[in-house]
């Protein structure tokens, strides 16, 4: 196998065991923990491999998983570099991406407690949630809005 192959492979391995754990009702203190690192460690080798559209994605898969755990400093962090980022190569991302970088800012607020800025974030999430053009995408995208730690945020 070669570098880049393993490469790959790890950082794809990593990201599903993360979305595993993150979708696990009653994770233990070590599943969590074990989430917080495998999220980081899919990032670092993707780093290796991809460009800037696996790291956008990283990013906020990183953002995802600090929300889930309620940390609103670090998602608020890792949500705030994806939409840099994002915004710089806004043409290399497909229109589901865009979503989840409005998403994760939208919870990165919403555990932080800035429910106001949540609220109105979400809603834009939901509005170019419904404009995804590829049918399976938008009921993936939709799902992922509706599940997991939104904090006090309700609606």
């Amino acid at each position: 196998m070669e570098y880049t192959d393993i490469h790959r492979a790890m950082g794809a391995r990593f990201n599903m065991k993360t979305w595993k754990l993150l979708e696990k009702q009653n994770r233990s203190e070590a599943e969590t923990s074990q989430m917080i690192h495998g999220v980081h460690a899919s990032l670092a080798h993707w780093l290796v491999v991809g460009g800037h559209v696996e790291e956008v994605r990283g990013l906020w898969h990183i953002a995802r998983v600090y929300a889930e755990v309620g940390d609103g400093e670090l998602a608020s962090r890792y949500a705030l570099e994806c939409k840099i980022l994002a915004e710089q190569i806004s043409s290399d991302l497909k229109d589901f991406d865009m979503v989840y970088v409005v998403e994760a800012e939208a919870r990165a607020n919403a555990i932080a407690g800035n429910l106001y800025t949540a609220r109105e974030l979400k809603q834009r999430a939901l509005t170019m949630a419904g404009e995804v053009k590829g049918e399976r995408d938008r009921e993936v995208v939709l799902a992922d809005l509706s599940s997991g730690n939104w904090g006090e945020l309700v609606g």
